[in-house]
C-alpha cells in the first residue's frame, strides 16, 4: 500500500490525505454524535445541537479543503504552468492572469513579463547590430558557394562537417552521413584519406587523393585553411567536371530552378566539445540531438504489433535543422487495424510496397550516428525500434521528454505531448499530429524548451539530465500518455 501511494504525484497523495482526514472525522463525530444520543436522548434543539456539535470538525475539514482547492491550490498550479511556460518560451503570450489569492499578483507577473521580453528584445538588437558586419561578409560568402557547380565540404579540426555546398549535397546525397556537425568518416571513407590528412601543407596547398564513395571513384582535393579547419574539394573521377557556360541570359534562370537550402552552414559547431570527450560531460545545448517518433500498427509491441512509420529531426549546437530529417513509411507484412488508422491515418495502400524495418532501421540508425537520442515516452518508441536482437544496436543514450517533464512539474497533471505542446505553445502544423516527422518535430521543439528549466535546476550535462529523468520514471501520472 505504502509503495502504491508512494508511486502517486504529490497532489493525488495530499487529496487522498485530505480525504482519509475528512472521512475519519465525519465518522468518528457520527459515532460519537449517535453514542450521546443514545445514552442521553437529548430532544429537538438541543439534539440539533449534538450531532452539529459532532460532526463540525469534520465538515470544517471538508469545506476548508475546497475552499483552499478553490482559491490556493488551484491558483498555484496555474501560476506553476505559467512560470515554466514563460522560462521555456519567453516570447510565449501571458493569456492567462492569476485568480482566486492569487489575483493580486496579476499586474506584477505581466510587469515581470513585460520587461523580461524587452530586455530579450534590446539583447537580441544587440547581438543583431553587433554581427552586422559578420553576417554581410557570410552572406557574399554563402552566395558564391550556391553559385558554385564544385562540390566543397569544410570540416572543423575534430574533423565533423561544418559546410556543405549544394553541389556536394547533389553528389553525395541521399547519404546517411551527410549532415552538419557529423564526423567526416561517416560520409567519405578517410582510411584512404588519413595517410595524406596529417602530411597536410600548411602554406595551404592542396593534395589531391582519390577515394572510394560507395560506387563512385571521387578526387578529393584537400587542403588546411588554418590550424582549426580543413576544405575538400570533390569531383567524380571518371568525369573531371568541366565548366560549361550556359547562353547569355539563361545563367541566372537555371540558378533559380535549384531551390535554395535554408541551412548548409554553421561555424559554431566549431565551437563544440570535441567527439571524443566524454560525452557524460557534454552540456546540454551542446549535445548532437536526433528526436524521433514512431507509428505502429497498434500498442501491443510485445504481441506483434510493429512499425509502420518512423520520422525524426536533428538538433545540432542548440538549433533545429528543418532540413536534416529522417522520413519514411514501412511495410508491416501485416494488416493495419482500423482503430489504429483512425489515429494516424495510415492504410494498407499506403504502406504497401514501402521498405521493411530491417532496412529501414539500418538506414535510421545511420542517421543517428553518435547523436543521443530523445523522444517522448520513449519507452515505446524504443521498442519499437528494436524488437528483437537481429537488427542494428541502437545502444547510445536516451532522453524521455515525458519523463523530464514529470520530474520537473510532478504538481502538475498532463504531461501528454499535446498537452505539453498546449503549455509550451508549440504549435503542430496542419495534418502533422500523429505523423511520426510531425510528432519528433515537436518532442524536439519540447526539448529545447525544457532546456531552459533544466539548466535553472542546476542541470547542465547529460549525466545530470538521465539522472534527473529517472524522477520521472517512478510517477504513475494517469494523465500522461
Amino acid at each position: 500500500m505504502n509503495t502504491r501511494l508512494a508511486g502517486l504525484p504529490r497532489r493525488q497523495r495530499l487529496t487522498g490525505l485530505w480525504l482519509l482526514l475528512c472521512g475519519v472525522a465525519l465518522l468518528g463525530g457520527i459515532g460519537f454524535a449517535a453514542w450521546l444520543d443514545q445514552r442521553y436522548h437529548p430532544q429537538g434543539l438541543a439534539q440539533w445541537l449534538l450531532w452539529s456539535g459532532s460532526l463540525s470538525g469534520g465538515m470544517t475539514l471538508v469545506l476548508a479543503g475546497l475552499a483552499l482547492e478553490r482559491w490556493l491550490f488551484q491558483p498555484l498550479r496555474h501560476l506553476h504552468a505559467q512560470l515554466a511556460r514563460l522560462v521555456a518560451n519567453p516570447d510565449a503570450d501571458c493569456d492567462q492572469t492569476p485568480d482566486g489569492w492569487l489575483r493580486g499578483l496579476g499586474p506584477d507577473l505581466a510587469r515581470i513579463h513585460s520587461a523580461w521580453r524587452d530586455d530579450r528584445r534590446r539583447l537580441a538588437d544587440a547581438r543583431a547590430e553587433g554581427a552586422c558586419d559578420t553576417a554581410r561578409v557570410l552572406g557574399r560568402f554563402e552566395s558564391l558557394l550556391q553559385a558554385l557547380n564544385t562540390p566543397v565540404l569544410l570540416c572543423d579540426r575534430h574533423q565533423r562537417l561544418l559546410l556543405i555546398n549544394q553541389a556536394a549535397e547533389r553528389l553525395l546525397a541521399p547519404h546517411p552521413g551527410l549532415g552538419l556537425g557529423k564526423p567526416l568518416d561517416q560520409l567519405l571513407n578517410l582510411r584512404e584519406l588519413d595517410c595524406h590528412l596529417t602530411a597536410l601543407p600548411e602554406d595551404g596547398s592542396a593534395l589531391e587523393v582519390p577515394i572510394t564513395h560507395g560506387n563512385q571513384r571521387l578526387n578529393v582535393e584537400v587542403c588546411r585553411l588554418d590550424q582549426d579547419q580543413m576544405l575538400l574539394t570533390l569531383s567524380d573521377a571518371a568525369q573531371r567536371p568541366q565548366r560549361v557556360m550556359p547562353p547569355a541570359g539563361q545563367e541566372h534562370a537555371s540558378r533559380r530552378r535549384i531551390p535554395p537550402r535554408p541551412e548548409f552552414h554553421d561555424f559554431a559547431i566549431a565551437d563544440l566539445p570535441p567527439p571524443q570527450a566524454d560525452l557524460a560531460d557534454c552540456p546540454l545545448p551542446a549535445l548532437n540531438i536526433v528526436a524521433f517518433d514512431t507509428e505502429t500498427t497498434g500498442l501491443a509491441l510485445r504481441e506483434g504489433d510493429c512499425l509502420i512509420s518512423l520520422g525524426a529531426c536533428r538538433v545540432v549546437n542548440g538549433r533545429l535543422r528543418h532540413t536534416e530529417t529522417f522520413d519514411q513509411l514501412i511495410d508491416p507484412g501485416r494488416p493495419i487495424p482500423a482503430a489504429s488508422t483512425a489515429v494516424h491515418g495510415l492504410t494498407d495502400q499506403d504502406v504497401a510496397g514501402q521498405p521493411a524495418a530491417a532496412t529501414v532501421l539500418a538506414d535510421f540508425h545511420a542517421y543517428v550516428g553518435h547523436a543521443v537520442l530523445v523522444a517522448h515516452n520513449a519507452s515505446f518508441d524504443m521498442l519499437a525500434i528494436q524488437p528483437d536482437r537481429h537488427g542494428p544496436s541502437f545502444d547510445m543514450p536516451v532522453l524521455d521528454t515525458l519523463l523530464l517533464s514529470r520530474a520537473l512539474d510532478p504538481g502538475l497533471e498532463g504531461h501528454g505531448l499535446d498537452s505539453l505542446a498546449e503549455r509550451y505553445a508549440l504549435l503542430f502544423p496542419e495534418g502533422a499530429r500523429h505523423t511520426a516527422l510531425g510528432d519528433a518535430r515537436v518532442t524536439a521543439q519540447l526539448w529545447l524548451a525544457l532546456l531552459p528549466r533544466l539548466e535553472a535546476r542546476g542541470i547542465h550535462c547529460l549525466s545530470d539530465a538521465l539522472a534527473f529523468q529517472h524522477a520521472g520514471a517512478t510517477t504513475q501520472d494517469a494523465y500522461a500518455s
